[in-house]
């Protein structure tokens, strides 16, 4: 995940197994660190979020984080995630972490990279 500056761009598998959570916060988890994600921004907090896989979708839950979780829709409409309620995002939604949107994201599926059959995964892109 990367925020608004495209120079920064990067990609983050996002492995379709439903055993992984991905922690999202302000720092990272050394419990975790493969699979956690740190923003040190301070609209994100500690623990902020996760993204979890169930039935071949994944879905973010907020964490009851001070400043929210938010996501836009392909059609413009915004948000908020309900703290410890999992909801399901797909290509073209947009994902922030805090409301000032210095931490936003957009989800994209990566056509061009192969099905990661040894990890049993594929892979996401958010921008």
């Amino acid at each position: 995940m990367s925020s608004g500056d495209d120079s920064a761009l990067q990609p983050i598998r996002l492995i379709r197994d439903e055993q992984r959570t991905l922690s999202i916060g302000s720092k990272p988890d050394p419990s975790n660190s493969d699979s956690s994600l740190s923003f040190p921004l301070p609209q994100v907090s500690e623990i902020h979020a996760t993204i979890t896989c169930k039935n071949k979708g994944f879905y973010l839950t907020d964490l009851g984080s001070e400043h929210g979780t938010w996501f836009n829709d392909n059609e413009g409409r915004r948000y908020r995630l309900p703290p410890n309620f999992p909801v399901r995002f797909h290509p073209s939604d947009a994902i922030e972490f805090g409301s000032d949107k210095k931490a936003m994201f957009r989800v994209k599926v990566l056509s061009t990279l192969p099905y990661d059959s040894a990890r049993g995964g594929e892979v996401l892109q958010a921008a």
